[in-house]
This record gives C-alpha cells, structure tokens and sequence, in this order.
C-alpha cells in the first residue's frame, strides 16, 4: 500500500501542477558529481538518459532524486535540501550493481558505473515507474 499511496501522490501532484518543464541544460549545469569525472561515460549516459524522457518522466526522476517533481524557482541552482538549505543535485557512484538508488533530503542520485547507455536508461525507467521514491539510509 506505501508504494501505491505514494505513487498516487505524485500522479495527483502532476494532475494538480501540470508537467513541469524541466531544462535539462539548467539540471546538467547545477550537478554536482561525487566519485565521477564530469566526462565519465556513466555521467554522460545518464545525461543522454534525461534528454531521451519526456517531460512526465524527467519530473517522475526528479521527484525520486529530489523529493519533488517541480524545478524551484530559480532552476536547479536554487535547489533546496531539508537537511541544510542550498545542496545542487548530486551524482553519486556506489560500488555495488543495485538499481539507482537516491537519498531524497540531499538531492542525491547514487547509481553503480554503467558499460551502456541502454543498461542506465532501462535501470532509471524501471525505479522511475515503480513508484518508489528512492528513499534508503545509506
């Protein structure tokens, strides 16, 4: 039931709001990347990944990076974490070959190196569409 409720609360935030329009070269600008070159093939991939979403499914990894699916006013550079104030999104590398995972009170985005562009894009499609909301305490 938690995940249904929370992915009903999502559905009825996009209802509500609209898609949002996310900037994608707003998102790549404001990232921070921790344990990965900016040029890393993961890191690439995983931009190529976001480009390739439509609108719905970039505010749906949003909202499981960030905890929200609307961008702030003030694009990504305003980004806001509940933990301290100003905390840009993060790409983090985890050691291990689990799905993406996120850390939602950080704006953090933790996903194992990928060796394929396609392998990243159906990791995120999978964890973006199960209606989980990345949540863990790592």
């Amino acid at each position: 039931c938690v995940r249904a409720c929370v992915r009903a609360q999502l559905v009825a935030e996009l209802v509500i709001s609209g898609v949002p329009d996310i900037d994608v070269q707003d998102w790549r600008d404001n990232t921070v990347h921790r344990d990965f070159d900016a040029d890393d093939p993961t890191v690439e991939f995983f931009w190529q990944t976001v480009e390739r979403l439509s609108q719905k499914e970039r505010a749906l990894l949003l909202q499981f990076s960030t905890g929200s699916s609307r961008v702030p006013l003030g694009g990504f550079a305003a980004l806001r974490s509940s933990s301290d104030g100003g905390q840009l999104f993060t790409l983090s590398r985890t050691d291990d070959q689990r799905l993406p995972s996120a850390s939602t009170c950080f704006n953090l985005l933790k996903m194992a190196s990928y060796d394929s562009q396609e392998k990243l894009e159906a990791h995120v499609r999978l964890v973006i569409s199960s209606g989980s909301q990345g949540f863990d305490f790592a």
